[in-house]
């Protein structure tokens, strides 16, 4: 097989964003003759249709999507070779790429981080905010050196250890007849309304490996704060880490009742693919990281 070469797996990546030949043309500032030929000469090395020809344009093959994805992620590491190699002429000493879910990100990582700064001034922080599930894909393609998962998120093979205690709790309209409980099971809860988190987050697969399908659904949100804006709507009830709910309660028309069900009380994984490989600057944050564990059981 011939390798593709760069400009190829960038046609092949407009052509996917624009749904048409002539419009990755224009992009690239290349007649349309070229555009075709490349992508058929791809097609021919890889063995595989990478797009189904329409009138309208061009759709990917379910082995384009494949293929695409890929395409994607090797231009995204050149692009960040290219970015990476300029800050280090400009005097970085190290870069650290961390992938975190919204539990973290919200309400650990940021004094993480200041500490963290404080001894590492020419190390850049590279964060994204992401489900548990993409964390987990992410370390695995090499995409980050750290990631902040729920513990209930599959993750074969990579280095683990428990970061934070992450307990969740119900978030409901101050005028509920629930709102005077000190503490509610989930079971009490199951004939509700719920507002849930994306899927793909690890609360919602936490709540689905438990409760299967029986659960009422009005709608999925991304953030904390919107579902806390739900609930506050009379929208329905959502399930949140205690520390977030309890942030957002402070400034909105909704109580916080800790869950009491056993599997409640979740805890936040640090993970990568191996410590040994972990650059120094990423292996400094690890164990900073391992370090605030004993501060905080």
């Amino acid at each position: 097989m011939k390798p593709l070469d760069v400009l190829t797996l960038r046609l092949i990546v407009q052509t996917a964003d624009s749904g048409s030949f002539t419009a990755a043309a224009e992009k690239s500032h290349l007649v349309l003759a070229a555009v075709s030929k490349r992508i058929q000469e791809a097609e021919q090395s890889l063995g595989i249709k990478l797009f189904t020809r329409q009138s309208r344009g061009v759709i990917p093959t379910p082995a384009g999507h494949v293929i695409i994805k890929h395409a994607r992620t090797i231009l995204d590491s050149l692009y960040r070779l290219g970015t990476d190699a300029q800050a280090f002429t400009a005097g970085l000493q190290g870069i650290v790429r961390i992938a975190a879910n919204t539990s973290a990100v919200c309400g650990y990582l940021p004094e993480e981080f200041a500490q963290f700064v404080v001894t590492n001034k020419n190390v850049q922080i590279d964060l994204d905010e992401v489900t548990s599930e993409s964390v987990v894909n992410g370390i695995v393609a090499g995409q980050y050196d750290i990631g902040i998962i729920g513990e209930n998120e599959p993750h074969p093979g990579l280095e683990t250890f428990r970061y934070r205690a992450d307990f969740l709790s119900a978030v409901l309209p101050v005028a509920h007849p629930f709102a005077k409980h000190a503490q509610i099971s989930f079971t009490v809860l199951q004939q509700e309304t719920f507002i849930g988190l994306e899927i793909g987050s690890s609360i919602h697969k936490l709540i689905r490996n438990h409760l299967g399908s029986q659960i009422n659904l009005r709608m999925h949100v991304r953030s904390f704060d919107a579902m806390c804006r739900m609930v506050q709507a009379g929208l329905g009830v959502g399930i949140l880490p205690t520390h977030m709910a309890l942030k957002h309660a402070a400034s909105m028309s909704v109580c916080v009742l800790p869950l009491s069900d056993e599997w409640a009380a979740r805890h936040l994984l640090a993970c990568c693919t191996s410590t040994a490989a972990l650059s120094a600057a990423a292996s400094t944050f690890w164990q900073q990281l391992k370090a605030g564990v004993c501060l905080h059981d």
